[in-house]
């Protein structure tokens, strides 16, 4: 689940069953118990174990998971197109399963992923065909990545 940096109320979740749900949870009116997703996504094959908005762009999130994939997602591209339903980049990220993402404060363009293969790698989505680097230094899965809000240089 991420809750948008720049959108109040916008929250996206992925799970189990590879789907992305994209809710306004101040749009709900206040008798209602359950609200539906405005959005339903699909592209993944497997569980979504992690999801992130992108810290400077609104309509625009990263999803990871089960299938190896890193997937960047545009909202505005869907509007366009009238589908919404795929992603505007994807690579196989990882040779085992991408467990977490998360997006760089400072950069627009720079990504971490985490995975079960022991690596965190580093994106940058102007050329998502390679990572830009690579951390190899655990000896079990990488479950969690984040970028620090004060150096734009530490992971």
């Amino acid at each position: 689940l991420s809750w948008s940096p720049i959108l109040s109320g916008h929250v996206i979740s992925g799970g189990e069953d590879a789907l992305i749900c994209y809710w306004d949870v101040e749009s709900a009116p206040a008798h209602h118990k359950a609200l539906d997703p405005l959005l339903t996504l699909s592209a993944h094959s497997d569980v979504i174990e992690d999801i992130a908005f992108h810290c400077h762009h609104a309509q625009v999130f990263g999803s990871v998971g089960d299938d190896r994939m890193l997937m960047i997602w545009d909202l505005r591209a869907g509007e366009r197109s009238g589908s919404g339903s795929k992603p505007v980049m994807q690579v196989k990220a990882h040779s085992k399963e991408v467990n977490c993402i998360a997006f760089s404060p400072f950069h627009e363009s720079v990504l971490a992923t985490g995975s079960a293969d022991h690596t965190v790698g580093l994106w940058d989505m102007r050329n998502l065909s390679e990572r830009a680097h690579t951390f190899e230094a655990h000896t079990d899965e990488v479950l969690q990545v984040a970028c620090s809000p004060h150096q734009e240089t530490v992971l």
